[in-house]
């Protein structure tokens, strides 16, 4: 992998941020790895990539992809961007000539030609490593001092991901450098980094990513993760996600079953609750056992201290995901 990270940070290190357009997906893990760029392009050239784009209902990855093959930047850098199923866009880009960068930590997207670089841990078996943590990795590499500095930006993406196993170099250099005092799996869910990244999350779902991008990079430019646990409009958005999922904890206090001999925890959802919810409601309650969620025939798993690979029962229904 090490190999893999020299040649895409030989790329960026050669290119004119100008030519650079950024898909990124808008969240905890997307954002830091897109700003961790940002960063670099600002200090090294002055100025940003050309434009950032996220997938959103009004704008679907198919418009998305479309539109850059009209374009055909000369770098496409996706981060996060669960494109495995736009397969054909990405092959066309490429062989239109756009050189294209594809890191990501979920489904490998495997296409044979000069023009792609796919930077994705699980081609060399390697379970819990984030898109975030590789972008530090990748820019590191160019300028290790100073993303050091910033690597608490990788930790934010880490820690909402549970990418701790595989990631022992980020989890010690913020060690070293006094920026995390995270030193176990468990330490995760009550750090200052797990904070940000559901204020990240839950300020992206009530402002926008554009702000939630905007305060991040003056963050990473201050070096301080303070701007962001301060920053007004991320407090307030980060209170109503808190007070909502309270209630939500509530309702599936009062609506699920257990099955002890199977420890199994089984919830019907509130309506309109998305099932993702379920994961959260399993950190709230800290207990070792799967948790399964259901509504209108969707269905959602969840098992963060119990020693079982959930997507094991995902895909008997044909489902998936990336923990």
């Amino acid at each position: 992998m090490l190999n893999e990270i020299k040649r895409v940070s030989k790329i960026i290190e050669e290119v004119n941020p100008y030519d650079v357009v950024i898909l990124s997906h808008p969240d905890h893990d997307g954002l830091t790895a897109t700003v961790l760029f940002e960063t670099y392009f600002t200090k090294y050239h002055g100025t940003k990539s050309r434009k950032v784009l996220y997938p959103s209902k009004d704008l679907p990855y198919r418009f998305i992809f479309r539109r850059l093959i009209n374009e055909r930047p000369k770098i496409l850098l996706i981060l996060d961007a669960l494109v495995e199923k736009y397969k054909n866009f990405i092959t066309r880009l490429v062989e239109g000539g756009t050189i294209t960068i594809n890191i990501d930590h979920h489904d490998i997207v495997d296409i044979s030609h000069n023009n792609y670089f796919d930077l994705n841990p699980h081609k060399w078996g390697l379970e819990y490593v984030n898109t975030s943590s590789l972008a530090w990795q990748v820019l590191r590499e160019i300028d290790r001092d100073y993303f050091d500095e910033r690597c608490w930006l990788a930790g934010i993406g880490s820690v909402q991901d549970l990418c701790y196993y595989d990631n022992k170099l980020l989890f010690k250099t913020m060690y070293k450098r006094g920026l995390s005092n995270i030193s176990s799996y468990e330490d995760l869910f009550d750090s200052d980094l797990m904070r940000c990244a559901k204020m990240i999350n839950a300020t992206c779902h009530k402002v926008g990513p554009d702000y939630v991008y905007s305060k991040l990079l003056d963050a990473s430019i201050s070096n301080s993760l303070k701007i962001l646990l301060e920053d007004d409009k991320m407090v307030n958005s980060y209170n109503v996600y808190v007070k909502e999922l309270k209630k939500i904890h509530e309702y599936f206090s009062n609506n699920h079953r257990e099955y002890p001999d199977m420890n199994l925890i089984a919830y019907k959802h509130p309506k309109r609750a998305r099932t993702s919810l379920i994961a959260e409601i399993c950190e709230i309650d800290k207990r070792p056992s799967i948790y399964f969620g259901y509504y209108e025939g969707l269905l959602g798993f969840a098992s963060l201290f119990y020693d079982f690979d959930v997507r094991e029962l995902a895909r008997l229904f044909n489902g998936s995901g990336p923990h």
